[in-house]
């Protein structure tokens, strides 16, 4: 594999539909300057080897997400919840005797907040923060998978998990990373997205705030979209900076091998040609750079046998 494991965590907040987002600095080595959920790679060392009596993993039951390369989801569960502690200074645990569930946070805790500059320089350190409480990997619920397109230098394989929460807890965000944190709809994002001069929001956070606007609360875990989404990019011959991204299902997908699948050139009437009236049709487009101008064009998803977005919608988004 030429990519890392990673996992991200989308905050909802059940009552106000909010999410919580943050914003990349400029000098990030990955997607600078745009919004993303917290999130971050696998520690090997740390998440794998992260003592299991120290969290509440025992008491899953929902379904996981496989993930290539792993018997469990365990360490991308683990990793989700420390590099939320890290980048937010929130942490999500049980107590160990009562077993209550609780959200602390940094910004209400000051010696909470020196473990965290403990362990932003060492995260070998994340399991000696526990001792009254365990990890509460039972919060996250698995929400998507998806693979960075060949085209980038970097790839991430990321698992994607839901928390819903009830409030809108307060933030201690790292700013030697992000630049900004905001609690806001799905729908508000993706409005200034799309009225934005330059591009927001990298695709799979695009493609998941809309998925979040368009399900009931009460449908989170049914929504849970076990199949890997890896992009595959397709360059306009007429325009070079529109680029397509085309999603499993689609009629221009090609399955086989799908991580590795090379990008393609392709003038705008064979694409068009693509979009006949049955056809399935799952991509984005966007322009460079920074994914101006992003779109979500799906149509006949519910054709797929794989049923691989679980959208019931069909029109183009923006």
């Amino acid at each position: 594999m030429n990519w890392r494991p990673a996992a991200s965590t989308i905050l909802f907040n059940k009552a106000l539909r909010n999410v919580l987002m943050l914003r990349r600095g400029p000098t990030a080595k990955f997607m600078p300057n745009l919004y993303v959920f917290p999130g971050g790679v696998i520690e090997d060392t740390v998440d794998q080897l992260f003592p299991v009596e120290k969290t509440n993993f025992d008491k899953l039951r929902d379904e996981p997400i496989g993930m290539e390369g792993h018997k469990s989801d365990y360490p991308f569960r683990v990793a989700a919840l420390r590099e939320l502690f890290e980048e937010t200074g929130i942490l999500f645990v049980t107590d160990r005797r009562s077993k209550k569930r609780v959200v602390l946070t940094t910004v209400k805790d000051g010696k909470l907040d020196g473990w965290r500059r403990k362990i932003r320089a060492n995260p070998s350190k994340f399991s000696e923060l526990f001792t009254d409480f365990n990890l509460d990997l039972e919060a996250l619920k698995p929400w998507s998978n998806w693979l960075t397109p060949v085209t980038f230098k970097h790839r991430y394989d990321t698992l994607f998990f839901v928390i819903p929460v009830d409030d809108e807890i307060e933030v201690q965000m790292c700013d030697k990373e992000m630049s900004e944190w905001l609690w806001i709809t799905p729908r508000e994002i993706l409005e200034r997205n799309c009225q934005s001069e330059t591009g927001l929001l990298p695709p799979p956070q695009y493609c998941e705030l809309m998925r979040l606007l368009n399900t009931r609360f009460n449908r989170l875990s049914a929504m849970c979209n076990p199949h890997r989404l890896c992009p595959q990019v397709i360059f306009s011959k007429e325009n070079p900076d529109k680029i397509y991204e085309v999603l499993p299902g689609d009629n221009l997908y090609i399955p086989e091998n799908a991580a590795h699948v090379r990008p393609r050139t392709m003038s705008e009437a064979d694409i068009s040609k693509s979009e006949v009236t049955d056809a399935i049709i799952h991509r984005m487009t966007y322009y460079e750079p920074s994914f101006f101008k992003l779109q979500l064009h799906i149509k006949n998803v519910d054709k797929d046998p794989e049923r691989i977005r679980l959208f019931h919608i069909e029109r183009t988004v923006c």
